[in-house]
């Protein structure tokens, strides 16, 4: 901006620094802007470049690329770029300086593809698909926080069809609230230690896909109400993965097309519930042998529900590790069995 001062316009950057006034005044601006640049933005995609790359400045509203570990990104309607999507950089989103989730896809969002190498980060805030669509990932996805990750409004789904990194302590995810709400774990989960997932259920039923054939991040896998689990590799769950039945009418089915056969455990945590294992159609190709140990920790009438025809379940051992006396187990399934040892 012009100024009045003659003697100052004519100055450069390095004589007015001389001044401790100017100086000081400079000083503070440049910590202003430092600050913040530190504390990021919800910066919105539109998508209006020739490219689809994340990038791009020009395909973000304002024209500002995306500044790592600090932005929230928000994603509507598709722009000229279409909806295919590419990293070629690593990104750590966080909402802490506003937006409703480190990665938000609003209602009415188109349904994106992200294909490359670098890896996309939900962090503070987590990831929200209120969109209606399915939003896939084919590039490498991050889950960095405790933060609550959600599926908003009917028909939203997720897709990761690359490596899944669970590094929360806890990692949640609400569905269920809506009609057609679905997630599909294509790669693996994989996760510096063992990491626990829970999938937070509702009302209406969701499906969860696991079909990594080595998620080696999975420690405890919380099923909740009327939530679906399809295992679809027959080394879906490892021996440090503990499958909990941990709402009404959560389901748990081998569809890898083989007999499934983990040193997993299964426990079912939830009273007076009906809890579901395998699926309409199932036979033996589709039996489940927990080589682990599995707890039935309520202590009042719990409904086990066996779908299928010729299916057996079954599990090393069987014990109580919340309280004492005993309870009901009901085992409803004509032509199916369930074996509890121990």
């Amino acid at each position: 901006m012009p100024t009045s001062n003659p003697a100052i316009a004519r100055q450069s950057a390095p004589e007015l620094l001389k001044h401790p006034r100017h100086a000081a005044t400079v000083y503070t601006l440049l910590a202003l802007l430092s600050s913040v640049a530190a504390q990021g933005a919800a910066i919105t995609w539109q998508g209006n470049s020739t490219d689809g790359s994340l990038t791009n400045a020009a395909n973000w509203v304002g024209g500002v690329a995306p500044v790592s570990a600090t932005d929230a990104f928000v994603f509507g309607t598709a722009g000229t770029a279409g909806t295919a999507l590419t990293l070629g950089s690593s990104y750590n989103t966080s909402n802490t300086a506003g937006g409703a989730a480190a990665i938000d896809f609003t209602s009415g969002a188109s349904a994106y593809t992200f294909s490359g190498a670098g890896q996309l980060t939900a962090a503070t805030g987590g990831l929200r698909n209120a969109s209606g669509q399915t939003q896939t990932f084919n590039n490498p996805f991050r889950f960095n926080t405790g933060s609550l990750h959600t599926l908003a409004n009917a028909n939203s789904a997720l897709v990761f069809n690359g490596v899944t990194t669970l590094e929360g302590t806890t990692n949640a995810i609400s569905l269920g609230g809506a009609t057609g709400h679905s997630i599909t774990f294509g790669g693996n989960l994989a996760g510096s230690a063992v990491r626990i997932l829970t999938l937070t259920g509702n009302s209406s039923a969701s499906t969860v896909n696991i079909n990594g054939s080595a998620n080696t991040g999975l420690g405890t896998l919380n099923i909740g109400q009327n939530v679906t689990v399809n295992l679809g590799s027959a080394t879906a769950l490892g021996s440090a993965t503990t499958v909990t039945m941990n709402g009404g009418s959560a389901t748990l089915a081998n569809t890898s097309a083989s007999s499934l056969s983990p040193a997993a455990s299964l426990a079912f945590h939830t009273a007076s519930q009906n809890d579901f294992l395998g699926a309409t159609g199932h036979t033996a190709t589709n039996n489940l042998t927990f080589n682990g140990t599995t707890a039935i920790s309520a202590d009042q009438t719990r409904t086990i529900i066996l779908n299928g025809t010729g299916l057996t379940v079954a599990s090393a051992s069987v014990w109580n590790n919340s309280v004492t006396g005993s309870r009901a187990l009901t085992v409803n399934g004509t032509g199916n069995t369930l074996a509890l040892g121990g």
